[in-house]
């Protein structure tokens, strides 16, 4: 069974803050789904703290890659094996619907690989105009044996990645306000314990320049301190993906500020 996108994170921050706390003699394990907290901090066997995971999704954004999920793959007899890349903007449904009569155009038109974007040729104007319409970046053929299928892509967007930290204060307040409305914060923020963890993930709603710089080779840690609020301990600040073999993953404590974890 295929974990949900919120499992899949509150399992990855328990794994996080487990390695974290093994520093410390302690550990760290995720609360199954649907119970008041997303993972219980441990030391010497007692409870010493929890925590809570969020994470900055635009849900429209989710909507389109659940959609995407389901119809990534699919048959069409007698053509391919063919690659269509889509914007989130599009509807995932009717360029599936469609993409039958997008390739039989490219296949007329003796091409095999359409960027609509950057067509300007009038034979290409009926194939340019419906492309843009449904959402469609870049339509390929691609090598292999499989015939008979189109594969659904998300268009990925080029861009330059940043080398200097951005400040991440606001985006922190931001994120910790619309938190506490939630009834499980609310819990943790009254909880009687040593440690109360906030992990926060940068998802499609967080600021580009935040996005971007978490996809770079090198992190060094933010410059400016967040404010906040008394119950929280540790507030945590991570990627859910990998980008060049590293992950980014930062801790603020009032005691000790930031920090990149594992310390570089």
């Amino acid at each position: 069974m295929n974990k949900s996108p919120s499992d899949y994170l509150e399992q990855l921050a328990a794994e996080i803050v487990d390695g974290y706390m093994a520093g410390f003699g302690g550990s760290c394990k995720w609360i199954a789904r649907n119970q008041p907290h997303d993972f219980r901090v441990e030391q010497a066997g007692s409870l010493i703290g929890l925590g809570e995971v969020k994470s900055d999704i635009n849900q429209d954004l989710r909507k389109f890659h659940d959609a995407l999920e389901k119809n990534r793959r699919f048959e069409s007899p007698g053509v391919g094996p063919w690659l269509i890349f889509i914007n989130p903007k599009a509807n995932v449904k009717r360029v599936r619907d469609n993409a039958d009569e997008l390739v039989q155009k490219m296949t007329r038109l003796g091409i095999t690989r359409f960027l609509p974007h950057l067509s300007f040729m009038d034979t290409e104007q009926d194939l340019r105009d419906q492309a843009l319409e449904f959402g469609v970046s870049q339509m390929q053929l691609i090598t292999g044996d499989e015939k008979g299928w189109i594969y659904l892509a998300e268009a990925s967007e080029v861009n330059l990645l940043i080398d200097k930290c951005p400040p991440v204060s606001d985006w922190v307040t931001s994120m910790i306000d619309n938190s506490q409305r939630k009834a499980e914060v609310k819990t943790l923020a009254k909880s009687d314990v040593r440690q109360r963890h906030l992990f926060l993930f940068i998802h499609h709603n967080s600021p580009i320049e935040l996005q971007l710089y978490s996809q770079n080779y090198h992190h060094g840690v933010p410059q400016d301190s967040p404010s906040l609020p008394d119950w929280i301990t540790h507030l945590w600040i991570g990627a859910g993906y990998v980008f060049g073999g590293k992950r980014l993953i930062w801790l603020f404590t009032r005691e000790q500020g930031w920090q990149s974890f594992p310390s570089a």
